[in-house]
């Protein structure tokens, strides 16, 4: 199902929040604000997140440039992701342009978690304690 700007903006929000609690479990440094991109074993990476139904993750162009791989980490229960590396090299040639029509529209390439599984490397899963606010929690939050 295609997203509308709210579900957007929303599964963005969820993606920084749940990225920034990896990058925490796997000992990441120089993580930058309002931005997926870190250092992890003195390697520039996107940690890129995706739920367990997401079938793809995207990243900038010029992110890429900046990046030596891509961390996909695919929810794979409550509070468990798979974390599969892809170089940034190979990122660019499985990509395919994002189809979005919006701001981001030809500014991101996709790839699929099937070619990070066939392509890539699995590197750990990881279990977050907890779990970041949902549209729905914050919802009732503010009720």
């Amino acid at each position: 199902m295609p997203q509308d700007r709210e579900s957007g903006a929303a599964a963005a929000k969820w993606g920084l929040q749940t990225a920034r609690r990896l990058a925490i479990a796997l000992a990441a440094t120089d993580l930058r604000a309002n931005s997926n991109q870190c250092s992890i074993q003195n390697r520039r990476v996107a940690l890129k997140t995706a739920r367990e139904k997401t079938t793809k993750v995207g990243v900038t162009y010029a992110m890429l440039d900046r990046v030596e791989e891509v961390l996909g980490a695919w929810e794979v229960g409550p509070d468990r992701f798979e974390i599969w590396a892809l170089s940034a090299k190979a990122f660019k040639r499985l990509m395919e342009p994002s189809h979005s029509r919006g701001p981001s529209a030809g500014k991101i390439g996709l790839v699929s978690k099937r070619d990070f599984q066939a392509e890539g490397e699995l590197r750990t899963t990881v279990r977050l304690p907890g779990a970041p606010p949902t549209a729905a929690t914050e919802r009732q939050e503010r009720q």
